[in-house]
């Protein structure tokens, strides 16, 4: 049974609105549906290039809910008290809004709701949120979260693309900023949200928004010209399998688009663990820097400056095991890579 929605063509979701006893509503429902929705759907139409549309549909008007919104169990949320709460809701629409068309119920609330995050809701067939037309299976319930400067569409963002199958690549725990998001610091929206930058090649191979035969499979030794991430033509990324669940890639990144707030630029290399689970590390990128700076820091992640590059002052070389990465030559679109793979490395054995 698939867990996860379509990655292309049109997702369409409805946005409800739920007031609390202890938290009436303070703002128009166009207001708080402009601060999330378009930035979102803007964001995702780019970095799927063109291949998913994100509608949304708003219901303007709030529905008071009964309870106070700390009875809902949503400051430390779990799958049923977002059920729970979303079926609530839903009750009180039910009676105006047809379901029908809708695949994602988005839910929205007062400032003052005791709803401090904006978690994404998935669901087996069967376990989803029963409305009068139709069972929906995935959602979002939005807290105070989103009201942070330029948040709201990038934490949609990030929420969808849970939807769609990709992991969370900081970790979880007790880690604090920014150690838990040294794996990846802001090169994916499922990492560092602030930059709002392009989610790695990787992840668009997965979701279908880049071609296969924009990925070149490197069991040998190749050479490439890749362009950027952010562009649509061209080879997007060199995979060097490991074994049957990692593998390294490399690709471009450059200040173009959504990632013209990343702090740094060209080849980007990285290993990821298929084996590995969301929020324990499925993604690690191999820091070109030292990443330093604490202002750089907050505004681009942890390892702002992972890029390797052609250019004065960057490392152009990796080692991996028995694979190197060398940056030949870059420019604004891309960058020149070569990857030369050596015989595995034996253990020696011992009689």
């Amino acid at each position: 049974m698939a867990l996860h929605v379509r990655s292309t063509g049109t997702l369409r979701a409805v946005m409800l609105f739920a007031e609390f006893p202890d938290a009436p509503a303070t703002e128009s429902t166009s207001a708080l549906f402009e601060t999330i929705v378009p930035q979102s759907q803007e964001w995702l139409h780019e970095v799927s290039h063109g291949r998913l549309t994100f509608t949304v549909d708003r219901v303007d008007r709030w529905y008071r809910l009964p309870l106070p919104s700390q009875s809902y169990g949503l400051e430390f949320p779990t799958f049923d008290s977002q059920r729970a709460y979303a079926e609530e809701l839903v009750k009180l629409a039910d009676a105006e809004v047809d379901f029908t068309p809708y695949d994602v119920l988005l839910i929205a609330s007062p400032p003052g709701a005791r709803i401090p995050l904006s978690p994404t809701f998935l669901a087996y067939p069967g376990a989803g949120i029963r409305t009068n037309e139709r069972e929906v299976r995935w959602g979002v319930t939005f807290g105070t979260d989103v009201r942070v400067a330029d948040w709201g569409g990038r934490i949609l963002a990030h929420e969808v693309q849970h939807m769609l199958g990709l992991p969370d690549l900081y970790r979880f725990g007790s880690l604090s900023f920014p150690d838990f998001i040294r794996d990846a610091g802001g090169w994916d929206l499922m990492s560092w949200i602030r930059p709002g930058a392009h989610d790695l090649v990787w992840h668009k191979r997965k979701l279908g928004w880049v071609d296969e035969s924009q990925i070149v499979c490197a069991t040998t030794s190749v050479e490439v010209e890749l362009r950027a991430s952010a562009s649509q033509e061209g080879p997007k990324a060199i995979v060097m399998p490991l074994d049957g669940d990692t593998a390294l890639v490399a690709e471009v990144r450059k200040p173009v688009d959504r990632d013209a707030k990343l702090c740094d630029s060209g080849v980007l290399v990285y290993t990821v663990d298929a084996a590995t689970a969301t929020g324990q590390g499925p993604v690690v990128v191999h820091a070109a820097g030292t990443g330093e700076d604490p202002q750089t820091m907050n505004r681009c992640g942890a390892i702002y400056d992972a890029a390797f590059d052609a250019r004065a002052g960057k490392p152009s070389r990796i080692t991996q095991g028995n694979i190197v990465i060398d940056v030949l030559s870059s420019n604004e679109t891309g960058a020149r890579v070569r990857v030369t793979r050596g015989q595995p490395r034996r253990r020696a054995i011992r009689h």
